[in-house]
């Protein structure tokens, strides 16, 4: 087993830079989401945040017994669908590499059998902001 997957909480929103790669193992990746598409994003696209599928992870665990996670998702997406949405994507589809509500466990798992340099972005579970996990 190699290195662990590291984990790094940057404020605010997605840099362009994330828009220029692409997740190493993206076909196991999609494989996992057959709804998304590996292509580039243009940061220029302007999407209806109305017109976006959710993001995974979106909806609340069956019997989740902690009432502060719901209303965090339920800010976060308010936050995503206001200021995030229209910077993400074309024809409202999210890119390969962004896993919205995925916890730092699961994240671990998938990213464990991937190659080093390989990575994905998620909401945090903590606060508003967008989690890069990377091997």
């Amino acid at each position: 087993m190699g290195p662990s997957p590291s984990t790094h909480t940057p404020a605010g929103t997605v840099s362009s830079w994330a828009t220029s790669g692409a997740p190493c193992g993206e076909q196991s990746i999609l494989r996992a989401r057959p709804h998304l598409s590996p292509r580039l994003l243009s940061p220029s696209l302007q999407v209806p945040a109305s017109s976006w599928p959710s993001p995974p992870g979106w909806s609340p665990q069956a019997g989740d017994p902690r009432p502060e996670l719901v209303g965090l998702r339920a800010r976060t997406r308010l936050w995503f669908e206001q200021t995030q949405a229209r910077r993400l994507g074309a024809e409202g589809e999210l890119p390969a590499w962004f896993h919205g509500f995925i916890s730092r466990r699961d994240t671990e798992q998938l990213l464990q059998d991937q190659p080093l340099g390989c990575f994905l972005v998620r909401f945090s579970e903590s606060t508003i902001a967008f989690v890069l996990s990377y091997r």
